[in-house]
């Protein structure tokens, strides 16, 4: 898991150990839990939408690699490229391992890159 997502939730673990002590204490503080409550919701979104960000790289990075395989055998360029981008995706850096692959497979198939995009947008 890739380490801002574990810095997020452990601040999102903090805010709700927060907002549960306020509900112990008396009298309730409605206004301050109520805004603690919109900010815990703010930061679970924000998180939501990058999470969701990460799976669609990683989905759309793995086949870029799977697709630039049947070109390995013939193109030692696509190969070494598409070797360094799978070293890439092993280490979650997705959006890098896109940008190599992207570049390999459009230098032997001119606009195949934005079919499978769009293949995994649709998915």
């Amino acid at each position: 898991m890739p380490e801002r997502f574990i810095i997020m939730k452990n601040e999102i673990d903090y805010e709700v150990r927060e907002v549960d002590e306020q509900f112990s204490q008396r009298p309730i503080h409605v206004k301050q839990l109520k805004d603690k409550v919109a900010k815990i919701v703010i930061q679970m979104n924000t998180f939501e939408d990058e999470a969701n960000d990460v799976l669609i790289n990683a989905v759309y990075a793995e086949k870029l690699i799977q697709y630039g395989n049947r070109y390995r055998k013939d193109h030692q360029s696509v190969d070494k490229s598409l070797n360094e981008a799978e070293r890439l995706f092993k280490n979650n850096r997705y959006k890098r391992s896109i940008e190599i692959s992207e570049q390999a497979l459009e230098s032997v198939e001119p606009g195949i890159t934005k079919h499978i995009e769009e293949q995994v947008i649709k998915s």
